[in-house]
């Protein structure tokens, strides 16, 4: 599958307690790998607060930090970023169009979940990810702004 483009997939952030809720029969692989690692700690744990993003990124804007979380979305080639500070207060869901298509971006303040879907309930392919990174892969990519 060497040079082969994989269709995007619907994924989702959220907190293991409404997880557990949303899938009550889901099964967890064990922490017994084999290998020395503490599955307990977080790796990561500090770095969402901290200055310190991994890599700087050329286009800053005055509103929005390297490290805010955002909903990335792709569709008919057109890219765009849902800030969480955005969405956190607005009323869910949010209705927008995106290349022409209307699409509804879900919020859920307490578990920080987003995703978006068609008109219809389809999933859209989404990414929840710093905003560094999300404009890193997307330089061409809109900010959602509240109206």
């Amino acid at each position: 599958m060497t040079g082969a483009k994989l269709p995007p997939v619907a994924s989702r952030l959220t907190t293991w307690k409404r997880w557990k809720k949303l899938f009550p029969h889901t099964l967890v692989l064990s922490p017994e790998t084999g290998y020395a690692r503490d599955y307990e700690r977080d790796p990561y744990e500090g770095y969402s607060k901290s200055a310190f993003a991994f890599f700087r990124i050329k286009k800053s804007l005055p509103h929005l930090r390297e490290k805010e979380l955002v909903l990335g979305i792709e569709i008919g080639g057109k890219f765009r970023a849902y800030p969480f500070s955005v969405l956190g207060k607005l009323s869910s869901p949010l209705e927008d169009t995106l290349a022409g298509k209307a699409v509804k971006v879900y919020f859920d303040k307490d578990s920080e979940e987003a995703y978006a879907a068609t008109v219809t309930g389809k999933r859209v392919p989404g990414i929840i990810s710093y905003w560094f990174v999300w404009y890193s892969f997307h330089p061409d990519s809109t900010v959602f702004h509240a109206p």
